[in-house]
């Protein structure tokens, strides 16, 4: 058992209109387990690629463009028919994702949903036939200025995003207090005070 492929299966040739709509697609499957990675494909990539390629189910389905309403339409969600879903999400994002129709739509067909924006850094492994969710490892403390944009994803309400936002903003800063943190885009009070809690300054 192991790595049976990993299929590119858009964009093609003849490009559509919008960067979103040409994102790449790629299926992984390894050991009869098979996971699906759609980058920020939209309503009008998810339907072209489905006339391609009609069987595409998947254990494990990265929700597109951030759990957006533009994705995830109804067709595409059977065809995929997931038993979870991740959701990349920054916290208190400026487009409020993920959208409250996404998340029906996922709840409706009894679709686990797990959100970068709520748990951080998520960790699926596939193995035996199967997939599970394990911890990802922590230090035990997490630094704001020395932490990778990994760490800092364990603390909640920080996805990838804002892990990168802190990361680039601290190359050219050095906080003082908690509050110059409000500078970084993404960074409301209610996100502060969940950084304060699990995490150091320096």
């Amino acid at each position: 058992a192991g790595l049976d492929n990993l299929r590119v299966l858009h964009p093609v040739d003849e490009f559509l209109q919008g960067l979103n709509n040409n994102s790449v697609v790629v299926r992984l499957s390894y050991d009869g387990v098979h996971a699906l990675f759609t980058g920020d494909l939209e309503r009008e990539g998810e339907t072209e690629m489905l006339q391609r390629h009609p069987d595409i189910h998947s254990h494990i389905l990265k929700v597109a463009h951030h759990g957006s309403n533009s994705s995830s339409h109804q067709p595409f969600l059977e065809a995929v028919a997931p038993q979870v879903g991740v959701i990349m999400a920054g916290s208190d994002n400026t487009y409020s994702h993920p959208h409250r129709e996404v998340l029906e739509r996922l709840d409706q067909r009894n679709i686990e949903i797990l959100r970068t924006d709520h748990e951080g850094s998520i960790r699926i492994v596939m193995k035996d036939g199967g997939w599970e969710r394990v911890p990802v490892d922590r230090p035990s403390v997490i630094s704001i200025m020395r932490s990778t944009p990994d760490i800092l994803q364990g603390i909640p309400g920080v996805g990838p995003v804002l892990a990168q936002r802190i990361v680039e903003w601290r190359m050219n800063n050095t906080p003082n207090q908690w509050e110059d943190l409000l500078a970084i885009s993404g960074i409301g009070p209610a996100t502060l005070e969940a950084i304060r809690e699990h995490a150091e300054l320096h």
